[in-house]
């Protein structure tokens, strides 16, 4: 979904701000119902990302890290 790439309305910032900030649990949705969202509205947040945006996971083994945690700098941070 592309709500991570600001694509969609300010209904992601209202749910956010309805329930995480200001804790009223009344979001002012826009539109304010389902019957009046457009089909274009939904396509537009579930469109594919473009190449340079799409998540790339590697098919194989070569960009493992073959190290141990006891040789990493993190091992010596006193506890």
């Amino acid at each position: 979904m592309n709500i991570l790439r600001s694509v969609v309305n300010g209904d992601v910032y209202e749910g956010i701000r309805a329930l995480s900030i200001d804790k009223d649990n009344t979001p002012k949705w826009n539109p304010a119902t389902l019957e009046e969202v457009k089909n274009e509205d939904i396509d537009r947040v579930f469109q594919p990302f473009s190449l340079e945006h799409e998540l790339q996971v590697p098919s194989d083994d070569s960009n493992r890290w073959s190290g141990k945690y006891e040789n990493t700098v993190y091992a010596k941070i006193p506890q």
